[in-house]
């Protein structure tokens, strides 16, 4: 811990000049990347509060591409995911298979990062580079509470993917009988015409 901090401090340049202070090199701005998002991961919320008290980029990316918000909903980490939306850390950067923080935190189950990031301008309706939704996510690993939290926010059980998928279709073949009622309900609602 004390090398990470150690490490910041010298390179944010202790003069908060954007993710590094002005005189750190390629190789430095990119060592601090990897601190921080590895900080993300390992849930410490001081080092990543320090960085960007400091004026450090809630977005950065990792060479594995990667940014700390991906991190932290992946791993579940929810006073991290908080503390970096407050810093406005964007919620539409795609990880390098394309997928986005929420479909990250639906994919591992984290129940309580999925409600935090529903709202978001990349939550409950957001798509992945392959037209997948976060609802099509909670239909295929048979997250049921998450899928409720994500019809609350507006998701849609019948818009389909690249493939031709939808939640619907995918629970169906997942065979998930109260996660095709729940989905049922919900496409029967967004068949209704609007009044």
């Amino acid at each position: 811990m004390r090398t990470l901090v150690i490490s910041l401090t010298m390179l944010t340049g202790l003069g908060g000049v954007g993710m590094a202070g002005p005189s750190a090199s390629q190789a430095e701005k990119s060592q601090l990347t990897e601190l921080v998002v590895q900080a993300a991961k390992d849930n410490n919320t001081a080092l990543i509060a320090e960085y960007l008290n400091h004026g450090g980029s809630p977005d950065v990316v990792s060479k594995g591409g990667y940014t700390p918000l991906i991190m932290a909903a992946y791993y579940g980490h929810t006073g991290l995911v908080e503390l970096l939306l407050t810093h406005n850390a964007d919620p539409c950067i795609a990880g390098p298979r394309g997928n986005l923080a929420i479909q990250g935190a639906v994919f591992r189950g984290r129940d309580a990062v999925v409600e935090q990031l529903a709202a978001t301008t990349c939550g409950a309706r957001a798509v992945n580079r392959s037209g997948q939704t976060p609802l099509m996510f909670a239909a295929l690993f048979g997250r049921q509470a998450i899928a409720k939290t994500l019809i609350e926010h507006g998701a849609s059980a019948i818009r389909e993917d690249r493939s031709g998928n939808s939640a619907l279709s995918l629970a169906a073949g997942q065979g998930n009988e109260s996660m095709l009622r729940l989905l049922r309900q919900r496409a029967a609602a967004e068949r209704q015409p609007a009044e």
